[in-house]
């Protein structure tokens, strides 16, 4: 359920294939590979017989990715299979699925998950904790405000706030080993 960029992300996480161990860096031959995948040559259904859909009340996924990317992400979903469905109202859950108004009236969908990916709410509990205990800190991407969360704002104020407290933690020494980051 949601169909921006989270959900998006979230749908490219489930289509990978559970590996045991943590993955490396992709070697050249293995990004060749998974871009014919994704862009290239659409993948049969899944033998594991697992269907992924992305519904949106809205009328567009990947709303607010960036224009040099939604084409992408939005391709490779396509070519793996899932299903995107646009202007839908959630009626309820039920057993078996979600049931959702839809272009031709009420539709179940069926699924043994369902996942919510559709908008967020700023969580404060840990800042008020460490405000009364007295403790400093710095409240940064969407923790600070969930309303147009946008991940290239929310990287350089983590940059920014890691800097500063390296800088803090450095103030006190003499001898600096490396350079703070810009």
């Amino acid at each position: 359920v949601g169909g921006g960029g989270i959900a998006v992300d979230l749908a490219h996480l489930l289509l990978q294939e559970n590996k045991p161990g943590t993955p490396g860096p992709e070697s050249g031959l293995d990004a060749a590979a998974r871009f014919t995948r994704e862009h290239l040559r659409p993948e049969p259904p899944r033998a594991d017989g697992r269907q992924i859909t992305l519904l949106r009340r809205g009328a567009r996924i990947g709303d607010g990715i960036g224009i040099s990317t939604r084409w992408a992400a939005l391709q490779a979903l396509r070519n793996a299979g899932v299903v995107l469905r646009t202007g839908v109202a959630y009626r309820k859950l039920v057993p078996g699925g979600l049931l959702i108004d839809g272009a031709d009236g009420a539709e179940l969908i069926a699924a043994d998950a369902v996942v919510l990916a559709a908008g967020q709410v700023e969580n404060t509990a840990l800042q008020r904790g460490l405000a009364a205990a007295g403790i400093p800190y710095t409240v940064i991407g969407g923790a600070a405000s969930a309303a147009g969360l946008n991940a290239v704002r929310a990287f350089a104020q983590g940059l920014e706030t890691g800097t500063a407290v390296a800088a803090a933690l450095l103030a006190g020494t003499r001898e600096r080993k490396r350079a703070p980051l810009p």
